[in-house]
């Protein structure tokens, strides 16, 4: 007998709690659905980032060619550009020099990236960064007179929002970019 009213009183207390969090479950919905509120419009502008190496490229002699990268804007929004070079082989690294642009690049110590200090407008293009490659060799350095320069190039919107704040410092998108900040 005992055990019958075990076993009625638990089925009883059980039946309370489902019976407790049905109704405040319902009165939860209840009181969303019946609180009035107003629309809110958010409006997002989803913008493309595209850009490419443009570049112009002659032998003048043995010794120079005339090589001008530069990066165009094919995108739809304004941005900030970078450059990284990788010379091969890496014998060629000590032979060779560039007139790099210094007035509109910059390539801070320690980093392997020229920064382009403008931000470039869609269908506008930034300066070369170099215009000239000298290579002073002599015949003992046939093994590698064929070098390469190779160009990779990143871009960035040059207005970015992070944390509510407007931010188009050129320096603090890239860190933002990189995950440095």
């Amino acid at each position: 007998m005992k055990r019958m009213w075990k076993n009625k009183y638990g089925i009883v207390v059980m039946a309370a709690v489902v019976l407790a969090v049905l109704a405040s479950a319902y009165g939860v919905t209840s009181a969303m659905q019946l609180r009035q509120t107003n629309s809110v419009e958010n409006i997002f502008t989803v913008g493309t980032v595209n850009t490419e190496i443009v570049e112009i490229f002659q032998k003048i002699n043995n010794h120079e060619y005339q090589k001008e990268p530069r990066v165009t804007n094919t995108g739809n929004n304004s941005c900030y550009v970078r450059i990284r070079l990788e010379i091969t082989p890496m014998e060629a690294h000590d032979r060779l020099s560039m007139d790099f642009d210094t007035e509109n690049w910059i390539k801070p110590e320690g980093s392997e990236w020229y920064y382009f200090k403008q931000e470039v407008a869609p269908g506008h293009s930034t300066t070369p960064l170099f215009t000239k490659v000298a290579v002073d060799y002599n015949e003992t350095d046939k093994p590698w007179m064929d070098f390469d320069i190779i160009l990779y190039q990143e871009a960035v919107q040059s207005e970015v929002t992070a944390g509510g704040e407007i931010i188009t410092d050129m320096m603090e998108i890239w860190n933002l970019y990189d995950g440095q900040s």
